[in-house]
């Protein structure tokens, strides 16, 4: 067992949000209370807690499916995120090729937004679409260094250059803090050298519009890794990414900053909007093996992709075959996977996921410390984004085709 442990940019920020409770809450079944000599409140769950939750799970079938049908200009082959906004539409960004596409509420293509390009508008490298104000789209473009405000139809708001400020592609925002800053939390994976630590620092950092950095909230452990041999002439031994191995986590929980990097088990910490650590949440359960399907899932995945990878990466695709069959793996599944805000106020934190899985889980607490109930999915995927009852998870089909399923919920709703 472990223990779980601008004037227009200004103008569309809402930073609306229930204020933090201070008070001591009694010992229940969800969870044990207590709070440090720093003010720190400190929830701590069991097993039992963990196990005992209410358990809810999605219709068998999607109510809407987003997949571009069989447009061209629509292919979700490679979309990575998706923002709903008004009326039960939907904002889709791919990365391959690089584009911004807008569906309706039954998920039929409406327009594509943003196509590949360097002008007013345009998109190289897009960054997940952060929803700000009532119904407008913050989009970071490193490759093109700049910034652009979008009403959900494509129309630009405001845009201009981030100013030579350093962010990369791999710095993705995660969620809008009062004062008109946001989050940002490093997430490159590359290789690590000889001296360098095999879970390079991961700081979250907190920015303003213009991406300047006004304060780093906490360096986390980053992607975790393992010494290995990058080809079979290797002289030296490189770090490698260690697959399912532990990495960071980050998002904004109502006004307040969540993560957790693994490294004392399932352990969250809560920060107010400055930085200021105020709440620790550890949870104890047992670890997941990593098993041989879930290294082989993994393998054949990588193997699939080596033309696509050699093709837009310049690397060699033998090098990359070599790669893909001699990766290393965990012995165990990280404690938890990401952290997904969710109507009502709600932090959902999604189960570690593997290529070989069949169904996903993710579990709610309520920011008064409560265990709301844990959700499971009827289908392998990735859960995107939490309503008030629905769910919409990214699926990915036997070929490596994408489409976000909107599914209802069955049972209690949160």
């Amino acid at each position: 067992m472990i223990r779980v442990v601008g004037g227009t940019l200004a103008l569309l920020l809402g930073c609306g949000g229930a204020a933090e409770s201070t008070a001591d809450v009694a010992s229940d079944a969800a969870s044990a209370v207590s709070r440090d000599s720093a003010g720190i409140t400190i929830r701590e769950y069991s097993e039992a807690a963990w196990a005992s939750a209410p358990s809810w799970r999605l219709d068998a079938e999607p109510v809407v499916t987003i997949d571009g049908g069989d447009n061209p200009e629509f292919d979700l082959t490679h979309a990575e995120w998706l923002t709903p906004v008004s009326r039960g539409r939907t904002v889709v960004v791919t990365t391959l090729p690089p584009r911004v596409m807008l569906f309706d509420s039954l998920g039929a293509p409406v327009r594509v937004v943003a196509t590949s390009g360097e002008g007013p508008g345009d998109v190289r490298m897009p960054s997940n679409p952060l929803r700000v104000g009532e119904d407008s789209l913050l989009l970071i473009d490193a490759t093109l260094d700049r910034m652009t405000i979008l009403s959900p139809d494509g129309t630009i708001l405001e845009q201009r250059p981030l100013g030579g400020e350093t962010f990369a592609w791999c710095e993705p925002p995660l969620g809008p803090l009062p004062g008109n800053r946001l989050i940002t939390v490093v997430q490159c994976f590359g290789d690590v050298r000889e001296g360098e630590p095999l879970r390079p620092p991961a700081p979250v950092l907190i920015r303003d519009f213009d991406l300047g950095v006004v304060d780093t909230a906490v360096v986390l452990a980053g992607g975790e890794h393992a010494w290995g041999l990058t080809s079979p002439s290797a002289r030296k031994p490189t770090g490698l990414f260690l697959r399912y191995g532990r990495r960071q986590q980050a998002a904004v929980w109502d006004t307040m900053i969540v993560t957790g990097d693994g490294e004392r088990g399932f352990e969250l910490e809560v920060r107010d909007p400055s930085g200021q650590l105020r709440e620790i949440l550890r949870v104890a359960g047992p670890q997941r093996p990593v098993t041989e399907a879930m290294r082989q899932a993994w393998t054949d995945r990588d193997l699939a992709r080596v033309e696509r990878d050699a093709e837009h990466g310049g690397n060699d695709p033998e090098l990359l075959a070599w790669r893909a069959r001699n990766g290393p793996y965990a012995d165990s599944l990280p404690p938890h996977g990401a952290l997904r805000p969710g109507a009502g106020g709600l932090l959902w934190v999604v189960d570690a996921e593997t290529l070989a899985d069949t169904s996903w889980a993710a579990t709610a607490f309520a920011r008064d410390g409560r265990i709301v109930g844990r959700l499971v999915g009827p289908r392998a995927g990735r859960p995107m984004w939490f309503g008030a009852d629905r769910v919409i998870v990214r699926e990915v089909d036997g070929d490596g085709v994408v489409r976000f399923g909107v599914y209802g919920v069955r049972g209690s709703r949160w």
